[in-house]
């Protein structure tokens, strides 16, 4: 009985090791040469940036006294009062760096015309003046412009002046006094301090508060529908010179950048927003990605190829169940487990290679390591046929020109 245990536990090992392949793994596994770093370079995006002006402009509009009054009452010459009502302001950007804005005045007049005076009191008839009272007022239109600049620490520099003050329907009195101008010239104060007002709530835009949440977004991973993320790092940003169009501020953003794909995202410190620098105005964007994928995440992706084939070589066959990749110095491990005709373990080692053109990676080269092929042509030699490793190694090619456009497109349509 013992005799009989002893040759069927004999006669198992012996099927075991004529049936599974066992090499030794490739000297130098997971030994990684120091490579030369990957020289950065600079890539230009372009974004919009839009601001509405409106929120602005009704805060200045809400400290403008709507109404003011005046007049003067000397004894010789025109004696007057007269009442002033503002109309709404409106904005009208004038394309770059200015803003444009206006409003309607309408006014009336009433007093009394005293050509001669004696001492302190008139000496002649008086002739009365009432225009715009118990009828449609006078009218007058104001047109203002405010330049703009936009300084490095992100303030807004502004310096506005009154570009025109017309009558619509000028008042002259018959003794030749022009009552229009004498009522415009008062209004000037109340149009100096309403310039002030607009360019105070102006000044207010803080363009930095809008920016910074966008800056810190950029340095967060952008995933790639599951295939990885983009990393933009954002390094240096400028701003173009403001355009204005109508209720609108437009400006485009230049970003420094060297972005990354990653297959795994990596923990970074957020970077604070820089001051910005000067603008340099560039067709569209240019863009520069290094591309970076773990091991593991490119193993899942060759697998998803090679899993469940079948490589044959005459009537024997292999079937691949399992992959690990690895560093071999400067080539990369390939680790197959199979089953099939033999099963077991095999290890190869080959070339990772990008090809731009195509936007492709691929293994080239794949060779199997010495031990593997030691091992082989003792127990089964069939299975160094090239006819096995091309068409594993044409298998270990990876497609991601998605993964490219659809970082593209993140990029082109990023918006702050």
């Amino acid at each position: 009985m013992n005799r009989i245990y002893s040759l069927l536990v004999a006669s198992t090992l012996l099927f075991n090791a004529c049936g599974s392949i066992k090499p030794e793994p490739p000297d130098k596994s997971n030994v990684l040469l120091v490579q030369k770093a990957i020289p950065r370079v600079i890539s230009e995006i372009n974004l919009p940036l839009e601001i509405d002006l409106n929120p602005y402009l009704k805060l200045a509009e809400s400290n403008i006294d709507k109404s003011f009054k005046g007049g003067d009452s000397p004894c010789q010459g025109l004696r007057y009062q007269y009442k002033m009502d503002r109309g709404p302001l409106v904005l009208n950007g004038k394309g770059g760096n200015k803003i444009g804005l206006s409003l309607d005045l309408a006014y009336a007049v009433k007093g009394d015309y005293c050509a001669l005076c004696f001492g302190e009191s008139c000496g002649v008839p008086m002739v009365g003046i009432s225009l715009g009272y118990g009828e449609p007022m006078k009218k007058a239109h104001v047109g203002m412009e405010s330049s703009i600049e936009l300084l490095p620490n992100y303030k807004i520099k502004t310096q506005s002046r009154i570009t025109e003050l017309k009558a619509i329907d000028p008042i002259k009195l018959a003794m030749g006094i022009d009552i229009t101008n004498l009522v415009l010239k008062q209004a000037q104060p109340y149009l100096s301090d309403a310039m002030k007002m607009v360019d105070t709530e102006v000044g207010k835009i803080d363009v930095r508060a809008l920016i910074e949440p966008a800056f810190k977004e950029m340095q967060q991973g952008i995933s790639l529908n599951g295939m990885g993320y983009l990393l933009l790092n954002p390094q240096a940003l400028s701003i173009s010179p403001l355009v204005f169009n109508k209720n609108t501020m437009k400006a485009s953003i230049g970003v420094k950048a060297s972005p990354e794909i990653l297959s795994q995202m990596e923990t970074r410190r957020v970077q604070k927003l820089p001051n910005l620098s000067s603008y340099k105005k560039s067709e569209g964007f240019s863009v520069y990605t290094d591309i970076r994928m773990h091991y593991d995440t490119l193993a899942k992706q060759i697998m998803a190829f090679l899993g469940g084939q079948k490589f044959e070589s005459g009537k024997q066959y292999i079937v691949v169940r399992g992959l690990r990749l690895f560093a071999v110095e400067s080539r990369m491990g390939v680790e197959v487990d199979f089953e099939g005709s033999k099963k077991g373990t095999l290890f190869l080692t080959g070339l990772p290679v990008y090809d731009s053109i195509s936007q492709h990676i691929r293994v080239e080269d794949l060779q199997f390591d010495l031990k593997t092929r030691n091992v082989l042509l003792k127990s089964a030699k069939w299975l160094l046929s090239d006819k096995i490793r091309k068409e594993m190694q044409k298998a270990m090619d990876i497609d991601i020109k998605p993964q490219l456009l659809e970082a593209k497109m993140m990029m082109k349509f990023l918006k702050l």
